[in-house]
């Protein structure tokens, strides 16, 4: 049975025929070792077989098979085990033989010499540790190595290094692969090498490298090579000094990566954007110029009809006329609609920042639907909790706009009942911030379950087909939970069918000082009449330039015409106004232009503060700022409605004194 061996000694194999010399041979070494002993050559070799041995010492003469041949068989089946012949002087030739083919690593001469025996024996295990080692070490060396040069294929990362006092530039194999190129017999040059590359890449190289040698400190750099087919591919170079042992700077070395795939992603990426940003800016230049085209004729139309209005009509006709009326306000809030969609997914839409008085927003929408409640029978509660403070801020337009669009639905999809539109705190989680949660309730139709999530979509409504019972583009919604998310809140939907639906939404407001809420535009009109002003109306179009004068003239006022600023600016040198109404487009010298001729004194020095009022088609985001920076005291989208005209004209006056 094979004896377990002891992980402190080595273990060493005697093979001899004579049991005496086994005897003596463990008696000798067992301190030191852990010894095996075989009186024959197969013998030894099941040993072998069986369990792992350091050292083999065998005899020379023995039956059945010699030392001789039991080494050469020991050298071809356990190459690793150090084997050793123990021979007297008449075996010499076997001994030379045996030595001659590398089949021992030494003879001990008999009698053995315990002393000589373990100091060679301990040397030659010493070296066959340390060959073990080196060539474990070798084996995981060329595993990494063969790992590295994976990566760097993987990875598409060359090395590459410069001799200074040789002029010699040495590259990797992945480095000539990336280049398309077959490494020549010689060392390249510095200068050679650059030659594979741009001339504004030879340029960028040529400083850092002039840098690195000055300063020792590393470069990083994009370049662009030109490879052997033509192609320019795009590196990512990586490079610093070497040191000799004294310090001293004798060359650079570094890496490249080759980034041509990223930069083709980056350049196609920076493309789109920039295709996606010409066609964002041509499609608000077209909802612009669509915009402008609409309104310009729809003004003509509001304008005739509500001078027909004016006129003596009887009860038929007059209900006819305010139909028109309507149908044309609506075909001005769905344009509206379209334009604040649009710059909503440009992110052109900003949200002021001003104070708003949420008890004040309540109030006008109060005063705003009441009358449309009362015609349907449907009682209109509007409440706002009184722990609300004042002096926050936000941007009570863009609010309004919310709570308008939603109680309208809310009156539309109820034909009786009750509509409660409530403001109440939210628990405050931003230092400086206020929460408030609206609610608008109804007891209307409801909504489906199923038709739920399609209400934030845009153009899409919960009736469709022949059979739609309600009005509508299907924009409404949408547009609001985008301005709801523009105010740093959200919104959500709770409804059952032929119950009534409940619609929330949370805004984030700017805690301010307490102060009275900047006025949101007023929603019941002042009463009192014009009185004989003088206007000077600037329109070239002569549908909305008749329209204007005669509803103008209706109330009292004197008016005189231009169609152009030049025309403009020499009326007001003659005669004398109280206030302008400018359109922006007209021929030659447009409505800005003109403003600003007029503020610098063109029309003369007392006419410098005139009142001016763009009443113009140009509705789209950020319009109304670039007037009143030009230097206009007011603002008004077409097609006019004359209270509205009416209302800007006193207000306008009213703030000049």
């Amino acid at each position: 049975m094979n004896q377990t061996p002891s992980r402190d000694k080595p273990v060493i194999l005697y093979v001899d025929d004579e049991p005496e010399n086994l005897s003596s041979f463990k008696a000798l070494f067992r301190r030191d070792y852990d010894i095996r002993l075989a009186d024959s050559a197969p013998r030894a070799l099941d040993i072998l077989r069986g369990e792992e041995i350091h050292v083999l010492i065998t005899d020379q003469r023995m039956p059945v098979m010699s030392g001789a041949a039991l080494l050469e068989q020991v050298a071809t089946e356990f190459p690793d085990v150090l084997r050793y012949m123990l021979t007297g002087y008449s075996d010499y030739d076997p001994l030379v033989d045996a030595i001659n083919k590398g089949r021992v690593h030494g003879y001990f001469p008999k009698p053995l010499n315990p002393r000589e025996f373990s100091e060679r024996v301990g040397k030659g295990l010493e070296n066959c540790l340390l060959r073990k080692r080196n060539e474990l070490l070798l084996v995981e060396l060329q595993k990494s190595q063969a790992l590295l040069k994976q990566a760097h294929a993987l990875a598409r990362i060359g090395i590459w290094s410069w001799n200074r006092d040789k002029d010699q530039v040495a590259w990797s194999e992945e480095l000539w692969q990336i280049a398309d190129r077959t490494p020549p017999p010689d060392p390249l040059t510095l200068a050679q090498v650059s030659d594979f590359f741009t001339q504004e890449s030879r340029e960028r190289m040529r400083r850092c490298i002039d840098a690195a040698l000055e300063s020792g400190e590393p470069y990083q750099l994009e370049l662009q090579m030109i490879r052997q087919d033509s192609q320019v591919c795009w590196l990512n170079a990586f490079g610093g000094p070497t040191r000799d042992q004294q310090g001293r700077i004798i060359g650079l070395h570094g890496t490249v990566q080759d980034i041509t795939q990223r930069k083709r992603y980056e350049i196609a990426l920076r493309e789109a954007m920039e295709a996606a940003e010409v066609a964002n800016r041509a499609k608000s230049t077209f909802l612009a110029n669509m915009s402008h085209e609409i309104r310009t004729p729809l003004n003509g139309i509001l304008g005739m009809l509500q001078l027909l209005r004016l006129s003596s009509l009887s009860r038929e006709n007059t209900d006819y006329v305010d139909v028109a009326i309507h149908s044309c306000n609506r075909l001005t809030n769905l344009l509206s609609d379209i334009l604040d969609l649009s710059r909503i997914e440009v992110g052109k839409l900003d949200i002021q920042h001003k104070p708003v008085d949420v008890h004040h927003v309540l109030l006008q929408l109060h005063e705003m639907f009441l009358p449309t409640a009362k015609k349907s029978g449907i009682a209109l509660v509007c409440e706002a909790d009184p722990g609300i403070p004042g002096g926050l801020m936000g941007d009570a337009l863009r609010l309004q706009q919310v709570l308008t669009n939603l109680v309208g639905n809310a009156l539309k999809f109820t034909a009786s009942g009750t509509v409660t539109v409530g403001a109440s705190p939210l628990p405050q989680q931003q230092p400086g911030r206020y929460r408030v949660l609206f609610s608008v309730t109804d007891s209307g139709i409801g909504i489906p379950d199923e038709k739920l999530p399609l209400l934030f979509k845009p153009f899409t409504q919960v009736s469709e087909g022949y059979q739609r019972q309600f009005q509508g583009a299907g924009l409404g919604l949408a547009i609001c939970k985008r301005l709801v998310e523009l105010m740093g809140g959200n919104m959500t939907i709770e409804s059952k069918e032929g119950v009534g639906t409940t619609v929330h939404f949370s805004v984030s407001l700017g805690i301010g000082q307490q102060m009275s809420a900047e006025p949101t535009p007023s929603i019941c009109r002042r009463e009192d009449e014009l009185p004989a002003l003088r206007v000077l109306l600037a329109e070239d179009d002569q549908a909305n330039a008749l329209t204007a004068q005669r509803l103008l003239e209706k109330k009292g006022c004197l008016v005189r015409k231009a169609e152009k600023g030049e025309q403009v600016i020499d009326l007001l040198r003659q005669e004398p106004f109280d206030v302008v109404l400018m359109d922006v487009q007209m021929p030659g010298m447009d409505g800005v232009a003109a403003t600003k001729a007029i503020r610098s004194g063109l029309a003369g020095e007392d006419r410098r503060r005139i009142p001016i009022i763009a009443m113009t088609a140009y509705a789209m985001s950020g319009d109304k700022e670039i007037f009143l920076a030009a230097g206009m005291n007011g603002y008004i989208a077409k097609p006019v409605n004359m209270d509205d005209l009416l209302q800007m004209i006193v207000d306008v006056l009213a703030r000049r004194g």
